[in-house]
Formats: C-alpha cells, sequence, structure tokens
C-alpha cells in the first residue's frame, strides 16, 4: 500500500483537493480542474477535466474525473450546487510500464476523499 496524503480545502466558489504520494514533496504536481456541465435536453450530467498546470496522464485524468462525478453525486442527492474543483495530484510512478496503478487503492483513496469533504462541509456549514 502505497502512503499518501490528502488535503481538501473548502472556498466559497471552489474546492481545492491535493492528494500526494511523495510525502517528501508538496501537493501540487499536476492541476486539473473538473467540469461538470447539465444538459437540459437529456436532464443527464456529463463530466471533463481540463490540465491548468503540469503534465497529465492517463491515470490522474481518470481519478480525477471519478473524484468530480463522486462529488456531484454526493452535492445532487444534499440538492446543492457543485462550485468549481481543482485537483492537485501527485501520484508515485510505477517502477514497470506494465504495473498499473491499484484499483482497490484507488477506490480507498475517494472513499476517503468524500469523507473529507463531508466533514470539511459540515463544519463550515456550522
Amino acid at each position: 500500500k502505497i502512503k499518501t496524503d490528502i488535503m481538501i480545502q473548502l472556498f466559497r466558489d471552489c474546492i481545492w483537493i491535493g492528494i500526494s504520494q511523495h510525502s517528501n514533496q508538496s501537493l501540487t504536481g499536476t492541476i486539473m480542474k473538473g467540469i461538470v456541465e447539465y444538459n437540459e435536453a437529456t436532464s443527464k450530467y456529463s463530466y471533463g477535466v481540463e490540465t491548468l498546470l503540469g503534465t497529465s496522464s492517463p491515470t490522474t485524468t481518470v481519478y480525477t474525473r471519478h473524484l468530480v462525478e463522486r462529488l456531484q453525486q454526493q452535492q445532487q442527492q444534499q440538492q446543492q450546487a457543485l462550485p468549481m474543483i481543482l485537483v492537485a495530484m501527485t501520484l508515485q510512478q510505477q517502477k514497470q510500464q506494465k504495473k498499473k496503478h491499484n484499483p482497490e487503492h484507488f477506490q480507498s483513496i475517494v472513499q476517503h476523499v468524500l469523507e473529507l469533504y463531508n466533514e470539511a462541509n459540515q463544519i463550515s456549514l456550522s
């Protein structure tokens, strides 16, 4: 299991999520903007990711998109609008090209982000 640091900051118009697997570096790495759009014609949401700083990879793009989707679903259940989401991600490089990131570890990160977000949201509302 890879040690992963997670940080969440809530601003009035933005959610900042930092995910780092490098304990001796900052949480910056690649910075991505999560995009949520609602299509009135289909009554469905679409999700996208835009890289603002650094170099995106398929892994960081998928992680960010999934985080945005899960946060949107959660906000929709609470009938709240989702502000802009910025994700700063620094993941450890896999030693072998064929070795993929562990999906169970990824789901654990997503779950932890959601829990931290809920906790931060409760504190900001009190």
